[in-house]
Protein backbone atom coordinates (compact mmCIF):
# COMPACT_ATOMS: atom_id res chain seq x y z
CA UNK A 1 0.00 0.00 0.00
CA UNK A 2 2.90 2.34 0.68
CA UNK A 3 3.90 2.19 -3.00
CA UNK A 4 0.39 3.29 -3.98
CA UNK A 5 0.59 6.48 -1.93
CA UNK A 6 3.05 8.50 -4.04
CA UNK A 7 2.08 6.92 -7.35
CA UNK A 8 -1.61 7.81 -7.21
CA UNK A 9 -1.42 10.72 -4.75
CA UNK A 10 -3.53 8.83 -2.24
CA UNK A 11 -2.56 10.37 1.11
CA UNK A 12 -5.29 9.97 3.72
CA UNK A 13 -5.93 6.75 5.61
CA UNK A 14 -9.60 6.83 4.62
CA UNK A 15 -8.72 7.08 0.92
CA UNK A 16 -6.24 4.21 1.32
CA UNK A 17 -9.02 2.15 2.92
CA UNK A 18 -11.29 2.86 -0.06
CA UNK A 19 -8.44 2.05 -2.45
CA UNK A 20 -7.88 -1.31 -0.71
CA UNK A 21 -11.47 -2.26 -1.59
CA UNK A 22 -11.56 -0.84 -5.14
CA UNK A 23 -8.15 -1.32 -6.77
CA UNK A 24 -7.56 -4.88 -8.02
CA UNK A 25 -3.77 -4.57 -7.77
CA UNK A 26 -4.00 -3.49 -4.14
CA UNK A 27 -6.51 -6.26 -3.38
CA UNK A 28 -4.07 -8.78 -4.86
CA UNK A 29 -1.09 -7.34 -2.95
CA UNK A 30 -3.02 -7.41 0.32
CA UNK A 31 -4.24 -10.96 -0.37
CA UNK A 32 -7.88 -9.85 -0.13
CA UNK A 33 -7.39 -8.25 3.27
CA UNK A 34 -9.19 -4.97 3.69
CA UNK A 35 -7.78 -2.95 6.60
CA UNK A 36 -9.87 -0.13 8.03
CA UNK A 37 -8.59 3.45 8.16
CA UNK A 38 -7.63 3.18 11.85
CA UNK A 39 -5.36 0.19 11.18
CA UNK A 40 -3.73 2.03 8.28
CA UNK A 41 -3.29 5.21 10.33
CA UNK A 42 -1.74 3.28 13.23
CA UNK A 43 0.64 1.45 10.90
CA UNK A 44 1.74 4.70 9.25
CA UNK A 45 2.27 6.36 12.62
CA UNK A 46 4.37 3.49 13.99
CA UNK A 47 6.38 2.75 10.81
CA UNK A 48 8.16 5.82 9.56
CA UNK A 49 9.49 6.31 6.06
CA UNK A 50 12.75 4.52 5.30
CA UNK A 51 15.10 4.69 2.33
CA UNK A 52 17.56 2.07 1.12
CA UNK A 53 20.55 3.91 -0.37
CA UNK A 54 23.09 2.01 -2.48
CA UNK A 55 25.06 4.59 -4.45
CA UNK A 56 28.23 5.92 -2.79
CA UNK A 57 27.67 9.52 -3.86
CA UNK A 58 24.12 9.54 -2.45
CA UNK A 59 25.22 7.93 0.83
CA UNK A 60 27.96 10.51 1.28
CA UNK A 61 25.64 13.41 0.41
CA UNK A 62 22.88 12.25 2.78
CA UNK A 63 24.98 11.05 5.73
CA UNK A 64 28.41 12.62 5.41
CA UNK A 65 29.98 9.14 5.60
CA UNK A 66 32.05 7.38 2.95
CA UNK A 67 30.84 3.78 2.61
CA UNK A 68 32.98 0.75 1.90
CA UNK A 69 32.65 -1.00 -1.43
CA UNK A 70 29.39 -2.97 -1.52
CA UNK A 71 27.94 -1.24 1.55
CA UNK A 72 24.26 -0.27 1.62
CA UNK A 73 22.70 2.13 4.11
CA UNK A 74 19.16 2.05 5.46
CA UNK A 75 18.10 5.59 6.34
CA UNK A 76 15.08 6.84 8.25
CA UNK A 77 13.41 10.18 7.68
CA UNK A 78 12.21 11.78 10.92
CA UNK A 79 9.06 13.83 11.27
CA UNK A 80 11.17 16.98 11.30
CA UNK A 81 12.91 15.98 8.05
CA UNK A 82 16.19 14.85 9.61
CA UNK A 83 17.86 11.79 8.15
CA UNK A 84 19.42 9.19 10.42
CA UNK A 85 21.22 5.93 9.67
CA UNK A 86 19.23 2.91 10.85
CA UNK A 87 21.52 0.16 9.57
CA UNK A 88 24.61 -0.46 7.45
CA UNK A 89 24.59 -3.62 5.34
CA UNK A 90 27.70 -5.04 3.69
CA UNK A 91 26.93 -7.06 0.57
CA UNK A 92 29.66 -9.54 -0.36
CA UNK A 93 30.50 -9.55 -4.07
Amino acid sequence: MKCDVPANRVRSSRRLEAESKRNLEVIWLLRRLSPDFKTIADFRRINRAAILVTHQVNITALTGRIPASGEVFLLEIGRDGTISVVDEILIDP
